[in-house]
């Protein structure tokens, strides 16, 4: 799992305060495509989690719109956020996560080969 900072509005209906309450946090997240945009998912528990006491009116106004918070996710597009790097990480080789350079997830054969899922 990834790490970003948020440093700008996302995009979203949610009214502006609410969406600046993100910024200038840091939330585990991992890589996805929305609308053909490049960003990260992030659990929204584990995001209202993190801004729960230092912003409790934006934690507030989640927890009165969102239902079912432990699946659902937000998403911060690549514009809005950087990744952050663990500095103990850094020279290390990463982990394969399954997907191919352009993004499309891949799937073992029987034979343990990778190939890409049409």
């Amino acid at each position: 799992m990834d790490k970003i900072h948020v440093t700008a509005n996302s995009s979203g209906q949610q009214p502006d305060w609410v969406k600046q309450g993100w910024i200038g946090e840091d939330l585990a997240a991992k890589k996805a495509v929305r609308d053909k945009e490049r960003g990260y998912n992030v659990l929204l528990a584990h995001g209202l989690s993190v801004i729960r006491q230092r912003k409790p009116d934006v934690a507030a106004w989640w927890d009165g719109w969102a239902f079912n918070q432990a699946h659902r996710t937000i998403f911060f597009s690549e514009k809005v956020c950087k990744l952050v790097v663990d500095e103990s990480q850094q020279g290390q080789v990463p982990q394969h996560n399954g997907h191919g350079a352009e993004g499309a997830p891949k799937s073992r054969t029987s034979r343990g080969a990778w190939h890409k899922r049409t």
